[in-house]
């Protein structure tokens, strides 16, 4: 059997006969026809899940978009954009423990908040603006 393997899943490939298969246990994989094309679910070399089209055959890999970020003070784990959007970038855990991720919002009254949790493990909900005004000081 000829087949492609797949850039940034490695243990999949493509067959001649239009399926992707698990290389190391043999099984083909379910494919779906979505959006006029043949896509199939595969894990990624780093353990993420992802679909992987079949006339593309890579896998693209997830990083930080290429803004400048700024560490916030007192919260070392965590960075700041200019346009105010707060990643935590260190220690990450859970499921989402492989990729920096963007912090989720939320409102109190008119003013966004996040929750950090700083270097002692103690978490604060802390207003966007104040992160700004320490990262970003106006002239």
């Amino acid at each position: 059997m000829d087949a492609q393997v797949i850039e940034g899943a490695s243990d999949y490939a493509l067959a001649s006969s239009g399926y992707i298969y698990n290389v190391n246990t043999k099984r083909r994989l379910k494919r779906e026809w979505i959006d006029g094309r043949w896509q199939t679910k595969v894990k990624t070399d780093d353990g993420r899940s992802c679909r992987v089209q079949h006339d593309t055959l890579h896998v693209p890999p997830q990083t930080l978009p290429t803004d400048k970020y700024t560490p916030i003070p007192d919260y070392p784990d965590y960075a700041v954009t200019p346009y105010g959007a707060v990643w935590k970038v260190r220690n990450l855990r859970g499921r989402r423990g492989r990729h920096p991720f963007i912090v989720t919002e939320y409102y109190r009254g008119t003013k966004p908040y996040v929750r950090l949790r700083n270097k002692y493990g103690k978490q604060h909900n802390v207003p966007v603006a104040r992160i700004m005004d320490s990262c970003f000081p106006k002239p």
